[in-house]
C-alpha cells in the first residue's frame, strides 16, 4: 500500500483494520466479503480522470507521512524501552 501511495496511484482497499489507518482519506474502501461492492466502485470511478488525478495527489501526499528513517528510529526507541530494567 505504501508503494502505491508514493506512486500517486488511487487505491481501492479493504475496509478492514490497518488499511484505513494507513491510507486515511487517500483511498476508497470496500467490504472484502462483498465483491459486488468493489465492482460497483471500480465501474463508478475508473473512467473518471479528474477523480483519479485527485486521488493520486491525495495518495502521494499521504505517503509523505511515512519514512524508513522515522520507522527505524521509533522501532529502535521501543526496543530500548523493552530492555530497561533487564539485566544481561
Amino acid at each position: 500500500m505504501l508503494e502505491s501511495l508514493a506512486a500517486a496511484k488511487p487505491l481501492f482497499v479493504s475496509n478492514q483494520t490497518a488499511m484505513p489507518e494507513l491510507a486515511g482519506d487517500a483511498a476508497v474502501y470496500f467490504d472484502p466479503d462483498n465483491p459486488e461492492e468493489l465492482t460497483g466502485l471500480l465501474v463508478e470511478y475508473l473512467d473518471n480522470k479528474s477523480w483519479m488525478d485527485q486521488m493520486g495527489r491525495k495518495a502521494y501526499e499521504r505517503s509523505l507521512l511515512y519514512s524508513w528513517e522515522k520507522t527505524a528510529r521509533e522501532t529502535f526507541q521501543e526496543m530500548l524501552k523493552l530492555n530497561v530494567g533487564n539485566s544481561i
